[in-house]
């Protein structure tokens, strides 16, 4: 259900507005997997220097979401 931002109250169109553009950045992760239930041990590891999550517009450029766009669009980037 789309929500018109005319019929919304100011808390809630600026709640809306943080989080359409909230970014994320995590450096140095490392995800690990293990699995002991199988015959077969299994680990699985990943490493990242680099995680970001930003809001971009319909052609994947990073820019600020206003009240006024319908979507919110979000482009994650990774280093190793």
């Amino acid at each position: 259900m789309l929500v018109k931002p005319e019929k919304t109250g100011y808390f809630a169109r600026m709640a809306m507005s943080i989080l359409g553009n909230i970014r994320i950045q995590i450096e140095s992760i490392h995800i690990r997997y293990e699995d002991h239930e199988q015959e077969c041990k299994i680990g699985v590891g990943l490493l990242l220097s680099n995680l970001s999550i930003l809001t971009t517009d319909s052609e994947w450029n990073v820019k600020f979401k206003s009240e006024h766009d319908n979507f919110v669009h979000k482009v994650s980037i990774h280093n190793k």
